[in-house]
């Protein structure tokens, strides 16, 4: 009955507008980054001040074909933005709306040498991101959802499902049926509730922050009520809790991965399964990261996830998680000694203080078989303990992910309209970029660590729309440095020490790089193309504020910080940030063509023509 019900809940939305409106959107994406990434040819003609992009390929008869779309290329990296109308596909004889994301791929790649495996893999991305969001936002269009604007930090968590603004496949999700759609994904606000298991000690990874007790963190989760009563469990198996590591598993997991790869280690006990968590939890914009419900001040769990979704497994690696309380430690420690970080902008660090996989120890016996020739199993058992966002706020404080501010309402008011309005928009972006960009530029140029700082990484802290300080998460995989740009090198933690992974690990697949440049990309694209990038636009579109007028903002505020820290002029002349062009990611190039190493490109930059107006041009002493 339930999976009727279900059923016809997805005929409704598919035939509602908003299947039509993701279409269109999945589409729009679609051609954006096919045009951007250089993947497909685009012939422009100029018509009214809007560009018409004509894009050629050819039907399955080999008779030509060609999408036609209105946009422009944007000063903002380059970026082409489409106008929100219909892609038209043309032939011959016909000129009607494109429909179909998997028949533009198969007209427009096939010839572009795209691997059939890839395509169809691919192809298959788009069509569930297209049923993914048809769902969400015709659920968004029936319910009376309330505005974004003035829902709470843990609201907004699950209102924002709109998704990554640039990548086709934004919400994939390969790997949920509908039904796990409706009970796991954040727009639909259901209460997940985690699977306990008990690890047997030989084959888990278990890793806390220095002088923090694993078990006393379970007793602060669970209560002693709960912690005993899996305590019992155990020892009616005729085992001692002092053998195993307990730890929470997401139920989609349990039910699709875990049964069926440990299956032996259950078999055989050196897993079991303690029950259902009594406390429900929300899951995040990120699906695989739940807070707590009843109890907001209680820690996120990061769960690992065996779910595609924007391209990507959503598995957890017992090594990231090894050393997640080293990162998150070494963090905290370079916030702390540092005036700015610490006084003036108040940073807020969510720390990782704990880290729990199934992660066998060398000589373990796994069931029968050698450590480390299961490859199916790493990464499907993990845990990630997170701090949570309300123990630091203090009182008239009010949080938002940073993605929320470029999002807009149902009515397409952008959520920020209210603080704009008031404030006004030089003035409300200056105090944003202050607290959002500048201590993540100093953190790379001052101590020589980028983060991973997407809008979906940093969380804005305000009192009614003012911006006073951000918080940073997600460290265990989105650190980066440079040895050699390290300012304190000796600090550095020995991560090979932490996890064997590390000593024998790919170049630039930890968190070591072997140049300057691939950490200064990361920085690029995170926080200047993606999170300042997709503002930028907006406040174009919708306020007149010229893209050229926010970039020279950046760029004056940047000379600004420099001059107020002399002594690290070299460090920024070094780190070169006002280059003419800069490499940003091919995020749908890298999945059509993986394995290749051309998977970044060539962009302008915006910041390189305003620092080229000033008299300064990278003499830092005249700031």
């Amino acid at each position: 009955m339930k999976m009727y019900a279900e059923a016809t809940q997805v005929y409704e939305a598919i035939l509602s507008p908003a299947y039509v409106q993701a279409r269109r959107r999945v589409l729009r994406q679609l051609l954006e980054a096919l045009i951007y990434e250089g993947i497909v040819h685009s012939e422009r003609r100029e018509i009214a001040g809007e560009t018409e992009f004509i894009i050629r390929g050819k039907d399955g008869l080999g008779q030509s074909v060609k999408y036609v779309c209105i946009g422009r290329e944007r000063f903002t990296f380059g970026r082409i933005r489409l106008k929100d109308r219909p892609i038209m596909r043309c032939t011959r004889e016909t000129e009607q709306e494109a429909e179909s994301p998997s028949l533009l791929m198969q007209e427009l790649c096939r010839q572009h040498d795209v691997p059939e495996t890839k395509l169809h893999a691919f192809i298959q991305e788009l069509e569930q991101t297209l049923l993914n969001d048809t769902l969400a936002q015709h659920k968004r269009a029936t319910e009376g959802t309330q505005p974004l604007h003035g829902l709470s930090y843990d609201k907004l968590e699950s209102a924002l499902m709109d998704g990554h603004p640039y990548h086709p496949c934004y919400k994939s999700r390969i790997g949920f049926s509908v039904s796990d759609h409706y009970a796991y994904g954040p727009e639909f606000e259901a209460e997940v509730k985690p699977v306990w298991i008990a690890l047997c000690k030989e084959l888990a990874g278990q890793h806390v922050l220095s002088g923090l007790a694993y078990r006393d963190i379970l007793l602060l989760e669970l209560g002693e009520g709960q912690l005993s009563q899996f305590d019992s469990v155990l020892r009616e198996h005729n085992r001692e809790p002092a053998e195993y590591v307990y730890l929470p598993v997401h139920p989609w997991q349990w039910t699709h991965r875990v049964l069926q790869v440990f299956s032996m280690e259950l078999r055989n006990k050196q897993m079991i399964c303690l029950g259902e968590s009594e406390v429900g939890y929300r899951p995040q914009q990120s699906i695989r990261t739940l807070a707590n419900h009843a109890n907001p001040v209680q820690s996120y769990l990061k769960l690992s996830l065996h779910i595609t979704n924007t391209s990507s497994l959503r598995s957890l690696t017992p090594h990231s998680l090894a050393t997640a309380p080293l990162v998150s430690a070494w963090l905290n420690q370079i916030v702390q000694r540092d005036a700015f970080l610490r006084d003036e902008a108040r940073v807020v660090l969510l720390m990782e203080y704990a880290g729990v996989s199934y992660d066998p120890h060398p000589h373990a016996p796994q069931s029968g078989q050698d450590a480390g020739i299961r490859p199916e199993a790493y990464g499907v058992i993990g845990c990630l303990w997170r701090e949570s966002l309300h123990r630091y706020l203090e009182a008239g404080e009010e949080a938002v992910p940073m993605n929320a501010l470029s999002a807009v309402e149902i009515n397409g008011t952008p959520f920020i309209d209210p603080w704009v309005r008031c404030q006004g928009v030089r003035i409300w972006l200056r105090r944003l970029l202050a607290v959002c960009m500048l201590p993540v530029v100093h953190l790379l140029a001052g101590h020589g660590l980028a983060l991973e700082s997407h809008a979906q990484n940093i969380v804005l802290l305000h009192r009614q729309g003012i911006p006073v300080r951000t918080a940073w998460k997600d460290f265990h995989e989105g650190v980066e440095y440079h040895p050699a740009y390290l300012k304190e090198p000796a600090r550095c933690p020995d991560f090979a020490s932490a996890h064997p992974y590390y000593s024998s690990t790919a170049r630039n697949e930890g968190f070591a790089m072997d140049s300057l440049q691939l950490v200064k990309e990361l920085m690029t694209d995170c926080l200047f193309f993606m999170n300042l990038g997709e503002l930028a636009l907006l406040l174009e579109d919708h306020y007149a504020f010229d893209e050229r007028q926010f970039w020279e903002l950046v760029y004056e505020m940047l000379a600004e910080h420099i001059g107020r820290f002399p002594e690290l002029e070299p460090r920024f002349q070094e780190l070169d940030l006002f280059t003419p062009a800069c490499r940003v990611e091919q995020l749908t190039r890298r999945r059509l063509y993986q394995g290749q190493t051309l998977m970044v490109h060539e962009a302008p930059n915006p910041l390189y023509p305003a620092s080229s107006n000033e008299i300064w041009k990278g003499d830092y002493s005249r700031i």
